[in-house]
């Protein structure tokens, strides 16, 4: 149990290390605003953003 909160710590530190100005901010808060749930399955997820690189003009412009 202890070596699952050690990882957990680590990737929360790292979420929390990204600034919010970065690429990699934008493309954490685009994920987040997918509202992928637990019940969506992953070959769904797989091919929301399969149809997403085909098609970025559906992407939000701050994207």
């Amino acid at each position: 149990m202890k070596l699952d909160k050690f990882v957990l710590a680590q990737n929360m530190a790292f979420l929390i290390s990204i600034p919010p100005e970065s690429n990699l901010a934008k493309l954490l808060a685009f994920c987040l605003t997918t509202k992928a749930g637990k019940n969506t399955p992953g070959t769904k997820i797989l091919e929301m953003t399969y149809d997403l690189i085909e098609n970025p003009s559906k992407l939000p412009y701050w994207t």
